[in-house]
């Protein structure tokens, strides 16, 4: 009983995790399998027979299950705290760059936009900051083109400053750190992104509060692996710079 109840569950686990792969550019599909690779692990474990694996094979499989017991965990909390409201009004609302397409923004950076168009008309005394760079793969600026899409929203320009240089979620707090300085800033983007964003902020000292944009779905759980592995390279670069 026992036996094929793993059967079963790793086999789903494997058909939703492979299901998320699709469209990858090849650096994504890296940092998504990189991660997820010990549950994946864990199910073929699962899947092969019990009787044909040694001691060590064994002690694999319990690091494994302890690994996804802790992820899950993480996610669990990544999504309590992205589902937090704002409890004070923001002075700044700052709006974390994604993908730019040949036709303008992409579906997630439209969603984090309009996330930030609907705060701005709530608090019409806070300034909108948007930050990007111009990616490999975006066809042009980030922050350039989400001015234009808040301007075509009905937002003023007069309230947006635009921060184009900053081509990670580390670069877009210390970048627009220098506007908002000890000021409350809201932080808007996708909800699997806004502890790693609450993280570096709290070690920066900058006064952010999450904001989330987006409930994320089966099909966005990629983003999710992919953000394990992103937490732990935004504690190493922020532990490094410490000592430089």
């Amino acid at each position: 009983m026992v036996k094929s109840a793993k059967k079963i569950i790793a086999t789903l686990v494997l058909l939703i995790l492979f299901g998320t792969l699709f469209p990858f550019r090849l650096n994504s599909f890296l940092q998504w399998i990189w991660a997820a690779l010990p549950l994946i692990f864990l199910s073929v474990l699962w899947l092969t027979d019990s009787e044909k694996r040694g001691k060590f094979l064994r002690f694999v499989e319990a690091l494994c299950l302890i690994y996804s017991v802790l992820i899950f965990a993480l996610f669990g909390f990544m999504k309590w705290y992205s589902a937090r409201d704002l409890t004070e009004a923001p002075d700044y609302i700052l709006i974390f760059g994604a993908e730019m397409r040949e036709d303008g923004v992409s579906p997630m950076l439209a969603r984090r936009c309009d996330k930030g168009y609907e705060l701005s008309l709530k608090y019409p005394e806070a300034v909108v900051i948007v930050s990007g760079w111009k990616g490999p793969g975006d066809a042009s600026n980030e922050a350039e083109g989400m001015k234009e899409y808040l301007i075509g929203r009905g937002l003023s320009a007069d309230r947006i400053i635009v921060e184009p240089k900053a081509s990670d979620t580390l670069e877009n707090i210390l970048f627009s750190r220098a506007y908002v300085g000890e000021a409350k800033v809201a932080m808007v983007s996708d909800d699997f992104h806004l502890f790693r964003i609450g993280l570096i902020s709290r070690y920066y000292h900058v006064n952010g509060m999450p904001v989330s944009c987006s409930d994320s779905t089966i099909r966005g759980l990629r983003f999710w692996f992919r953000e394990v592995l992103s937490i732990a390279w935004s504690a190493f670069r922020g532990i490094v710079s410490s000592y430089n």
